[in-house]
């Protein structure tokens, strides 16, 4: 399926109900879900929150070139 939605933050807060129906509605376990996405920096904020709003634990993991530090 694709969604269309009009900013970053109601892609967040689809993403962050989709998980919690899979969680509450489909019996999915939390550690067998994962969101994606290429740019982090932009997305973190707002999935926090949104995560957060939908009363969802969320971790973030990074992978950074030790060339650029």
């Amino acid at each position: 399926r694709i969604y269309r939605c009009s900013d970053v933050y109601e892609e967040c807060e689809f993403v962050a109900g989709e998980c919690r129906k899979l969680i509450l509605q489909d019996g999915v376990r939390l550690k067998n879900i994962g969101v994606v996405t290429s740019q982090p920096d932009k997305y973190e904020k707002y999935l926090a929150q949104s995560f957060e709003r939908f009363s969802l634990p969320l971790y973030v993991d990074r992978k950074d070139d030790l060339l650029d530090k």
